[in-house]
Order: structure tokens, then C-alpha cells, then sequence
């Protein structure tokens, strides 16, 4: 009949150039492999015995789960991506803090010396004076 020529033509064409899949029951429990084009819901077996096939709904199942675990590992990495960048905001600030305090005792350092140069030239033409003053008495 011309279905059965439909069923054996799409056999052999899925037998001969489909793909394999996690082999659904029936192909498990046989020990065969199980084939599958992406234009069809069978596998081969099932196409040939006429029957439906559940590889399919396990490919569906299996990349729900990859789809699920992929999420979870993107939440993943984005949390960690976040936190890494809240540690680096927070070193940058602990860097710029630590470096404007650096300039501040730069400065300080710079002011207390010509402070203390001020200090030693004044004490110095002070003690000029006194000796002067006692040279000339």
C-alpha cells in the first residue's frame, strides 16, 4: 500500500541519515540505536513498527535541564561578576583614600621642614646678633 511505502521510505531515510539520540524505550530495552531526523517526532524502530516514539519528549526533558542548569550557572557567574566588582570599587576607594593621604604627609613633611629651616636661620642670626653685640662691648 502506498502508507507502508510512505513508512518504509521514511525508515530507511531516518535509518540512513538521521542522527543519534539517548535511545527512548523501546530502543533501550532492545539494545539498538536510536535515530532521529529533526523533521520527525520517531525514531526509526518506531517508524518502522508504526508506533510512537518517546526519544523525542527525552530530548525535549534533557534540554530543559541543560536550559535549567545553563540559568543557574549564568545567575552564577553574573553574582560573581558583581562581587568582584564590589571588591574592586571598594580596593579603588581604599586606594585613592591611601594616596590622597600620602600627598597630605608629603605636605605636612615639606611645611614642617622649611618650618624648621625658618627656625634654625631665625636661631642662627639671633646667636649673629648676640655675638656681634658682645664684640662690640
Amino acid at each position: 500500500s502506498k502508507k507502508t511505502e510512505q513508512h518504509n521510505r521514511l525508515f530507511l531515510a531516518v535509518d540512513q541519515f538521521g542522527f543519534e539520540i539517548m535511545p527512548c524505550t523501546a530502543c533501550a530495552s532492545r539494545g539498538l540505536v536510536c535515530k532521529i531526523m529533526d523533521n520527525t517526532k520517531r525514531c526509526s524502530q518506531y517508524i518502522h513498527h508504526a508506533c510512537s516514539c518517546n526519544g523525542f519528549s527525552h530530548i525535549i526533558a534533557e534540554d530543559k535541564k541543560l536550559e535549567s542548569k545553563e540559568r543557574k550557572a549564568e545567575a552564577e557567574l553574573e553574582g560573581a561578576h558583581c562581587r568582584a566588582l564590589e571588591v574592586l570599587n571598594e580596593a579603588c576607594t581604599k586606594i585613592s583614600e591611601s594616596a590622597a593621604r600620602l600627598a597630605r604627609l608629603h605636605t605636612q613633611h615639606r611645611s614642617l621642614a622649611s618650618q624648621d629651616a625658618q627656625i634654625v636661620n631665625a636661631s642662627l642670626k639671633s646667636l649673629d646678633k648676640l655675638d656681634e653685640r658682645e664684640r662690640c662691648e
